[in-house]
């Protein structure tokens, strides 16, 4: 239970994680380094006030391991709302329907494909797997991460999200670019035996 607390409010904190990295090079772009680092200082003293908190205004027996993982959450979104409001000021105002509903689309998906990954997790666990032992477990994993994958694509397809798209093309660009190294390794296989058969 404690272990799945603190994942959870970890996963939290990279969602924060993942928008201050465009952010911070949001900042860069527009040659302003100082910004990100003043900001990112500050917010380091209130992971470690909230850190300090959780550890000694909290009775011994009731320190959660999890509420270091909530701190550095809640310092991380504080940092990147921080930097939102910042860099909309810069830009003259970010067009929030532009900004809002890709974020709104993405949260409904994410929290759909939470949904269809909790109930056949706790079903099979509960019904089919003994999760006790390894292999069952490694089964178990497998088919609900296959089961949530499905789910999420399907329904960012449903919502029309253009990020699918970026994905799709990014895989169809590596596949192209596989296909192409496989065809000058053959090609280069070809002419090596081309060139041993031709030599009395």
């Amino acid at each position: 239970m404690e272990t799945g607390r603190t994942l959870a409010f970890l996963g939290l904190g990279l969602v924060a994680e993942a928008i201050i990295n465009l952010l911070v090079r949001g900042f860069y772009a527009l040659h302003d380094s100082k910004t990100p680092v003043v900001v990112g200082s500050v917010t380091v003293l209130i992971n470690i006030c909230l850190s300090l908190i959780f550890i000694f205004f909290i009775p011994a027996w009731e320190r959660p391991v999890w509420g270091l993982a909530l701190a550095v959450a809640i310092a991380d979104t504080i940092y990147a709302l921080v930097l939102i409001f910042l860099l909309n000021r810069r830009v003259n105002h970010f067009d929030p329907v532009t900004l809002l509903v890709p974020a709104i689309k993405i949260i409904t998906a994410a929290a759909l494909t939470g949904i269809s990954l909790y109930i056949p997790m706790k079903l099979l666990d509960q019904l089919v797997f003994d999760t006790t032992r390894t292999v069952p477990l490694i089964m178990l994993t497998g088919i609900v991460s296959l089961i949530g994958l499905s789910v999420y694509l399907f329904i960012t397809w449903i919502l029309q999200i253009d990020e699918l798209r970026s994905f799709l093309g990014l895989f169809g660009r590596i596949t192209k670019i596989f296909s192409v190294a496989e065809e000058k390794v053959e090609s280069t296989i070809s002419e090596a035996v081309t060139e041993i058969e031709s030599k009395p």
